[in-house]
């Protein structure tokens, strides 16, 4: 049985500052958004800074956007909107479970495809985090992982296995920050690139890497910054094969969002 797993992190859930510097849904973003996944088809999607509580009596509701009829969401109040995070299934989700811990989100999932359950789990560490809260926060989440297994979502981390140009990237934060000292707190918790390491260490296929040799990058896009890193993920447990995989990149990617979609075509 074949499926195809989507994560994609849809910046401020398609909302943008307006000329009053207040937040304003950017339908164009939004509108691309829905043609790229219409296009695309997956059968599980992951959504990260996806925003929930942008109206408390209103929050943007991703199974009507997407059209999935399941769906399990963590979100915060609205100080906290923008690490919103979702799970969307075509199948039946049969039982999950939803953290918040410190400046992150994090969903458990059990789907049930046919006569097989898929334990998928959503995680998005805040750029914000300690280098140890991020480890923790891994750690956690693989205590209790069951196969077959799906761990994707916006990891705010480079692999060890991807080579980078630190100078380049110190370069492209300070213009992003206009802050030399704050640039090189960011990159240096880039580059421990611990998270990754965990997560290889612990058996589990980065499926970007499994069937692509060169390269690429999801984050930024042409909407915004220069600071070209592959820092989202789809992870899966060993027996799950990797038929196919990629980071889909043209004309409504580079302007849907400010991270590039990635998808795995996985056979279960």
């Amino acid at each position: 049985m074949k499926i195809k797993a989507m994560s994609y992190n849809i910046k401020n859930g398609f909302f943008d500052k307006d000329k009053d510097n207040k937040l304003r849904l950017n339908k164009t973003r939004q509108k691309s958004a829905q043609k790229i996944i219409k296009k695309e088809n997956p059968e599980i999607l992951i959504i990260t800074e996806a925003d929930f509580a942008e109206r408390k009596n209103n929050p943007q509701d991703y199974k009507k956007i997407f059209k999935y009829p399941y769906g399990v969401f963590v979100d915060r109040p609205l100080m906290d909107r923008y690490f919103g995070i979702g799970i969307l299934s075509k199948y039946p989700i049969i039982q999950s479970h939803k953290y918040a811990p410190k400046k992150s989100r994090w969903i458990e999932a059990l789907i049930k495809i046919k006569d097989t359950a898929i334990y998928v789990n959503a995680v998005h560490p805040s750029p914000l985090n300690t280098f140890t809260e991020k480890i923790n926060l891994f750690k956690k989440v693989l205590k209790n992982k069951k196969h077959p297994y799906i761990l994707a979502g916006d990891f705010n981390s480079i692999s060890p296995e991807d080579k980078y140009d630190k100078n380049k990237l110190l370069e492209a934060f300070i213009k992003k920050f206009n802050n030399r000292k704050k640039a090189e707190a960011v990159v240096n918790k880039i580059f421990k690139k611990e998270t990754i390491k965990l997560l290889l260490k612990k058996g589990l296929v980065d499926t970007y890497k499994k069937k692509n040799k060169k390269w690429d990058y999801t984050y930024h896009t042409e909407l915004s910054g220069n600071s070209y890193m592959r820092i989202d993920y789809i992870f899966c447990s060993d027996d799950i094969k990797v038929v196919d995989s990629g980071i889909i990149k043209n004309i409504l990617t580079e302007k849907a969002s400010d991270h590039y979609p990635i998808c795995a075509i996985l056979e279960i």
